[in-house]
């Protein structure tokens, strides 16, 4: 990621008033917004030189939401991150990564009454 904010970094300044900054991770060229067809099209064919898991662009979204759930992420920051209107959309959609969030919290309960008692 780096690199790769190095080499935007670059072009921007070799383009001057010709870049559109937006900020963005993923943009064209000249900074702007990509097409989403544009972005799951490279994507597959990357995937597939490297030899990954057919998984779809996409999915790497529900990937990354469900990985910040399991670390005990704020929900709030992910809906956020998401674009999800609600916290609510997000629990719904990602509560089956949840689970084991249950029992861990439950955990972190009794250890906290546990120390209490001494």
């Amino acid at each position: 990621m780096r690199k790769h904010r190095k080499r935007q970094m670059e072009t921007k300044l070799q383009l001057g008033p010709e870049f559109t900054d937006l900020d963005l991770v993923i943009s064209t060229h000249k900074g702007a917004p990509m097409n989403q067809r544009s972005i799951s099209k490279d994507f597959y064919i990357v995937r597939d030189q490297l030899g990954l898991p057919k998984i779809r662009f996409h999915d790497l979204r529900h990937t990354h939401a469900t990985l910040l759930l399991q670390l005990g992420e704020n929900v709030k920051v992910i809906s956020e991150r998401l674009g999800h209107s609600s916290v609510n959309i997000t629990l719904e959609v990602y509560a089956h990564a949840m689970p084991d969030m249950q029992k861990s919290a439950a955990d972190s309960f009794s250890s906290a009454l546990n120390l209490n008692q001494h």
